[in-house]
């Protein structure tokens, strides 16, 4: 960072830079001189340079003062009598003679050069002698003597900046002012026309501000801050005693650990240039000791307590507890039983005079699942049966991740079946047993028992072993079993009852029967199986109406039983003697037919079952001859109405058409009530039919020839006409012609054996034309359409190019004469018919124009702008015209180069358009991003010459901005400040005193760039 020196009569500091600078300035005072640093400015390069020596000075004889005490960086050349230095930025001037001295002095700069010249006239006489006191600094209120002693015949006159002191004591005495003060002193003699003056800065300091912890209580071995001081960077601060009890003696808030008990004494001085202000802090070290019975984690079984018991010193020191639930104190506090039943912490706690000791003690609680009860607690299980010990069924399980340290055992182990180490446990003893479990969590323990009683019942048997029946028969099943009760059989379908000795079985299927009894609650059984036989296997169709002629199967289950069948019927069909026979239903009309079936497979059944069969007769005509392709109409025929009718043809009419080439024959099915019947008749071709051979392609372009016909059959008769009565012919094949529009052609022809045919010929004449665009004359660079249209579907092709689109698109850059051609296409694949036309393009010598701008792109509001639009290639211009306008604004001239002004909208498009004298025209436009002013206000300033945010101005973000007017006004109105430079700022003094911290309101007018006049007003917020 660059650092200046300053002279204390400098009023403003003037900074030339030669690139873009940024600059903070912050300026404090040493002696007679100011240093400082930069911040926070920022300059742009600057082209010229202004040096300014001031106005003559006239002095006498004597005097010595210093030129250019401002210097601007760079090499200097100094012309002239009476200098100290020829090529130092400020040499000193001597008087030494009477008479008038010329100074000239020349700058050079990497840049640019300057020159000043100041006249310095020397009267006669003595310069007269100036006594005064050096800079000083001096603490709020106290008293010194500003000059010294009086020479003879001289005047004084003393006054102060700010203003308020005068005197014309050669040494008047002063008491310190409130704040810094330059005391000047105007020196007049008869020896001289012109007085001397010189001046002392006088620097006020208040004395230095303490916060101290003046009496402060702490325990012994703990540290405490002596201060809250807010620390002053022109104080120096020093506390003793340095005892190695601070942990830094030279800070403004030290921490202090005292070694020892009782009160500790310790003094501050803090001195500024001006100041010395002397306090004292002390503090109060008490020793308390707090000490416990059990270390500070323990462990207890949920509804257990423990004791904890306290030792405090001093003796008598009163003990507090914390929490205070589930804790039982002794009367003096020094004992607690604690018995939580969740994890808690307990702090134990004391002081005396500031001194605060405190211990806890965290007491763990482990505990057991709130139920852990074992069912059946007494229990009677049979001999060789198992029993679960575990929970009641109508018991959560508790949450083993609540308990993952939890362990189980069970004794004794015989009978066990598994690990004893389980919540529950299956067991089966052979003998009475009575079992427990112990569980434990930390130290928690529980145990639970079990009884277990084992019974041995008598024997239990059923009768018979099985039995055979066919399917509906019944058995008799009888059981022994005395002393049993509660008699269940199963299953219980097909039995008479289910919880009796004896019942009657009835089952549908072979079935094995279980006999449970139960004996002092211990459950028997025994199983009786009974056979039964399957009847023979058998499903009756069931068609509801049949159709004649179909064949009808009389059992669709194929039997697996074994059995024999037989079948009969009325009326009579020959039906064979097997499970699934068929026979076929060859009736008239409609008719009813019963079956009747018997079968055996050791187990006899006979059933029956009837149907309905429907006939319907369905007739055709007799077959017929006829020559070939002439038509023959077939009618069908059915008994029985309401059908419908499908013929081979694919027709669904009950009458045809048919015209075969040779013979066929022809079937028709009649569809009736869901039954289908058929019939056929065969049409025999014969005889000759005279020949027709008609063009394979008959779609013509326009002036193209058609034969109708190509064969003749010898000695028939062929009769040609058209629909339009174009046409008409007795020839077999007629002569080749050229049709002008689409025609359909018949012709009727008629063989000797008396077959005629008649057909017919629709031709198809493709008639289109095509149309183009005229012959253009164009601009090189230019680009141009070009256009066919053709009255037909069809495709285009564009030459040169090859262009298959109905519009060209083209520029060309080169004075010519060129051709295009188009062929059109039109008409069916294979038929294809075709125009062409051309067109000439003329193109004449063009041009383009590029705008030229200073500036470039970016300007201010309100900024001149030169547009140059420049012709290329470059060209003789006698006969171009321009014309310039602002895009969605005004007209703006009609020269090559015009100047324009920036308006106020954030962008702006300027366009032109020249012509030149054969015709073509070229535009180009440019856009230029206007910078508006946009300035910023803070709403507060901190005048405290940290360099940060010192004075309060316009801050120009963006653009341009000039103040004209810059006012400040207290809360009560009062103008505080005013200023009419053009960048004016606030410093936070009024009339040179330090304004209070406060809210000030401001109103500053300023022009933006573009010279419009704006206002802004508000408040400002000032903190010290």
């Amino acid at each position: 960072m660059s650092e200046l020196i300053i002279r204390k009569s400098m009023k403003s500091l003037l900074i030339i830079p030669f690139a873009v600078l940024h600059l903070i300035l912050s300026i404090q005072q040493t002696g007679s001189c100011y240093s400082g640093h930069v911040a926070e400015f920022e300059q742009s390069l600057s082209d010229t340079l202004n040096l300014d020596l001031g106005p003559d000075p006239k002095v006498c004889i004597g005097a010595v003062f210093t030129l250019n005490e401002n210097p601007i960086p760079g090499d200097y050349i100094w012309l002239g009598q009476g200098l100290s230095c020829n090529d130092c930025p400020s040499p000193e001037f001597t008087a030494s003679s009477q008479g008038i001295f010329i100074i000239t002095c020349i700058l050079n700069t990497p840049c640019c050069s300057d020159t000043d010249v100041i006249r310095i006239n020397v009267a006669p006489g003595f310069q007269p002698i100036v006594n005064i006191l050096q800079d000083t600094v001096i603490c709020q209120g106290e008293i010194l003597s500003l000059g010294g002693a009086p020479s003879p015949g001289h005047t004084y006159s003393w006054s102060s900046d700010p203003a308020g002191f005068s005197s014309i004591l050669s040494a008047p005495p002063i008491q310190a002012p409130q704040v810094s003060t330059i005391y000047y002193v105007d020196v007049t003699s008869p020896a001289c026309i012109y007085p001397a003056r010189d001046s002392v800065v006088v620097r006020v300091y208040e004395p230095p501000v303490l916060a101290l912890n003046s009496s402060a209580q702490i325990c012994l071995g703990d540290s405490v801050s002596l201060g809250n001081t807010m620390v002053d960077p022109d104080v120096s601060y020093s506390w003793s005693p340095n005892n190695g009890t601070l942990n830094d003696v030279t800070v403004a808030n030290p921490v202090a650990l005292p070694q020892s008990t009782g009160i500790h004494v310790y003094t501050i001085t803090a001195s500024n240039p001006g100041c010395t202000t002397i306090d004292f802090a002390s503090v109060l070290v008490s020793d308390l000791q707090l000490t416990l019975n059990v270390p500070d984690t323990i462990t207890i079984c949920k509804g257990d307590s423990r004791e904890i018991k306290v030792t405090v010193l001093p003796n008598g020191t009163l003990v507090s507890w914390s929490p205070l639930q589930n804790l039982q104190l002794s009367p003096d506090g020094l004992t607690g039983a604690v018995s939580p039943s969740s994890i808690t912490t307990y702090t134990i706690s004391s002081s005396i005079a500031g001194c605060s000791r405190s211990q806890t003690v965290t007491v763990l609680v482990d505990s057991l699942p709130d139920y852990l009860a074992v069912v059946p607690i007494d229990t009677n299980i049979c001999l060789g049966t198992q029993v679960l010990l575990d929970k009641p069924v109508s018991q959560a399980p508790f949450d083993p991740t609540h308990f993952p340290d939890i362990q189980f055992a069970w004794e004794p182990s015989t009978g066990l079946l598994g690990t004893n180490d389980m919540y529950s446990v299956l067991v089966q003893p052979m003998d009475s047993m009575e079992y427990y479990r112990i569980t434990t969590n930390g130290v928690c323990k529980d145990t639970v028992f079990a009884s277990v009683n084992v019974i041995d019942p008598p024997d239990l048997t059923v009768s018979p072993d099985t039995s055979f029946l066919c399917f509906g028969e019944s058995v008799q099943l009888s059981a022994m079993a005395i002393g049993f009760d509660s008699l269940i059989w199963t299953p219980g379908l097909g039995l008479t009852c289910q919880s009796c000795a004896n019942p009657v079985a009835t089952p549908e299927s072979s079935t094995n029967f279980v006999l449970n009894a139960h004996y002092l609650g211990c459950v028997l059984s025994d199983t009786v199986f009974v056979e039964v036989q399957p009847l023979p296997l058998y499903e009756f169709p069931t068609p509801g109406m049949l159709c004649g002629g179909g064949t009808l199967q009389l059992n669709l289950e194929a039997d697996t039983t074994g059995a024999t069948y037989k079948w009969t019927s009325t009326p009579p069909f020959n039906i064979p003697s097997i499970d699934q026979p068929s026979v076929l239903l060859d009736v008239n009309g409609t008719q009813t037919i019963r079956f009747v079936m018997e079968a055996d497979n050791g187990c006899v059944i006979r059933d029956s079952f009837s149907v309905q069969v429907t006939g319907v007769d369905l007739t055709l005509p007799a077959p017929d001859t006829i020559c070939p392709e002439n038509t023959k109409l077939l009618t069908a025929q059915a008994s029985i109405g309401g059908g419908t009718y499908s013929w081979s043809t694919g027709a669904t009419t009950q009458a045809i058409n048919v015209s075969p080439l040779q013979t066929t024959t022809y079937t028709v099915s009649y569809l009736y009530n869901g039954c289908t019947f058929q019939d056929s008749v065969m049409i025999t071709v014969q005889g000759q039919t005279p020949a027709i051979m008609f063009p394979a392609d008959a779609a013509l372009c326009p002036g193209d020839s058609i034969m109708l016909n190509s064969v003749e059959t010898q000695g028939a008769v062929y009769t040609w006409t058209s629909n339009n009565g174009s046409f008409s012919s007795n020839e077999a094949i007629p002569d080749a012609f050229a049709p002008a529009t689409s025609t359909t052609y018949t012709v009727t022809a008629t063989a000797p054996d008396g077959c005629s045919i008649t057909k017919s010929l629709p031709v198809t004449v493709f008639n289109a034309s095509l149309s183009v665009s005229d012959d253009l004359v164009i601009c090189s660079g230019e680009p141009f359409v070009l256009t066919a249209t053709g009255t037909a579907t069809g495709t285009y092709l564009w030459m040169p190019g090859s262009i298959t689109t109905p519009t060209l698109r083209d520029t060309l850059f080169s004075a010519q004469t060129a051709e295009y051609t188009v062929l059109y296409t039109y008409g069916t694949a294979g038929n294809e018919c075709y125009l062409e036309d051309t067109v000439n393009v003329t193109v004449l010598q063009g041009f383009t124009i590029k705008i030229v701008a200073d500036p470039d792109s970016v300007v201010n509001a309100g900024e001149e702008i030169m547009l140059d639009a420049v012709v290329q290639p470059s060209q003789n211009q006698n006969g171009f015209t321009f014309e310039w306008v602002e895009l969605g604004g005004d007209f703006q001239g009609n020269t090559q180069i015009v100047n324009v002004t920036a308006g106020s909208d954030s962008s702006v498009i300027y366009a032109v358009r020249v012509t030149s004298p054969n015709g073509c025209m070229a535009t180009a436009q440019v856009q230029f991003r206007v910078i508006q002013s946009l300035v910023r206000v803070p709403n507060a300033f901190t005048p405290n010459g940290d360099s940060f945010n010192d004075v309060f101005r316009l801050a120009v973000v963006e653009g341009k901005a000039t103040v004209e007017s810059f006012f400040i006004y207290d809360r009560w109105g009062n103008k505080v400040f005013e200023s009419f430079d053009p960048d004016a700022s606030w410093d936070g003094t009024i009339n040179g005193k330090e304004a209070s911290s406060d809210v000030y309101v401001y109103r500053i007018r300023w022009r933006n760039s573009d010279g419009s006049l704006q206002v802004s007003s508000g408040d400002v917020t000032l903190l010290r």
